[in-house]
């Protein structure tokens, strides 16, 4: 369905992008992190319910139905508090965050991987993860702040 240019999407949240410094990506790092813990916990629990459910026979099938959809719901409200901190979600399951970024006046992205302690990678809009490069610390002008 297209929508006239007037009529806001009701099924798209609009959101203002928020650039982050390295500095404050680090900063917001610890508590993005737990939250993603909780993401892929309740996600690898909505699986394992899920699996039981498909294998039938359960006593439970209600229950466990109910189950699902609330597991479902939480993990969606989980993403939804990340997302709405300006950080975009990348890997669940080999946990991979972005943090949109100006870097000398170009979109970019502050990468963080599971297993890193701080944001110590960029890498452009257009390109992966694969693709990333080491923020030089010595050398934080050309990250630039505008929230």
């Amino acid at each position: 369905m297209r929508y006239p240019l007037a009529v806001q999407n009701p099924f798209v949240r609009s959101r203002r992008v928020r650039y982050f410094t390295p500095q404050e990506a680090n900063a917001l790092l610890p508590m993005i992190a737990s939250q993603l813990d909780e993401l892929v916990e309740c996600v690898q629990r909505y699986q394992e319910v899920i699996v039981t459910l498909r294998a039938g026979g359960a006593r439970d099938e209600q229950r466990l139905a109910v189950e699902a959809d609330e597991l479902r719901r939480e993990s969606q409200e989980i993403l939804d508090e990340i997302t709405d901190q300006g950080v975009e979600v990348k890997g669940i399951a080999k946990k991979l965050l972005d943090f949109p970024a100006l870097r000398n006046g170009q979109e970019a992205y502050l990468c963080w991987r599971q297993g890193e302690n701080r944001v110590e990678w960029w890498h452009p809009l257009n390109a992966g993860a694969s693709s990333r490069e080491q923020v030089d610390y010595d050398d934080l002008g050309i990250w630039e702040w505008c929230n």
